[in-house]
């Protein structure tokens, strides 16, 4: 299910596209941010395998977080700052999950599962974060793959 921002903007524009409900997503494209403070940044979309469905479903991708229209790219803006929010407020709790002594760890544990589970927003980007600093984060892994 997604949401009406995201649903509006496939509407029928949209064909061929990952059925997240069958595939998994996040084996055929890899949800990345780069940069800070919002204008430097940059949202990515990488193709892990080739095909019109993985590459329709990236132009519907950088169709929701950019925009095509005035109204839409306000409320594009309004998602990536979302989502600027919600990494920086994931990357802090596991930062805190790496310094925290091992009776602590558990709680910290429990939440990063949540942040990272299936019905946390914009899991996807986290979950990459995770995958691109394994070496770092190893651990959470288990709560990812």
């Amino acid at each position: 299910m997604s949401c009406a921002h995201c649903n509006n903007i496939k509407s029928d524009k949209f064909e061929h596209i990952i059925d997240c409900t069958k595939e998994n997503v996040e084996e055929l494209i890899a949800f990345r941010r780069e940069g800070y403070f919002g204008t430097d940044e940059k949202l990515i979309f990488d193709m892990l395998n080739s095909g019109i469905k993985i590459q329709n479903t990236v132009k519907l991708l950088q169709e929701v977080y950019y925009g095509s229209t005035p109204q839409k790219r306000m409320e594009a803006t309004i998602l990536r700052r979302t989502l600027r929010k919600e990494l920086s407020e994931f990357k802090e709790y596991v930062r805190e999950y790496k310094e925290a002594e091992d009776e602590e760890k558990e709680d910290l544990r429990c939440l990063l599962q949540q942040q990272l589970g299936d019905g946390s927003a914009f899991a996807a980007f986290k979950r990459w974060l995770i995958r691109d600093n394994k070496e770092t984060y190893s651990e959470l892994l288990v709560y990812i793959d």
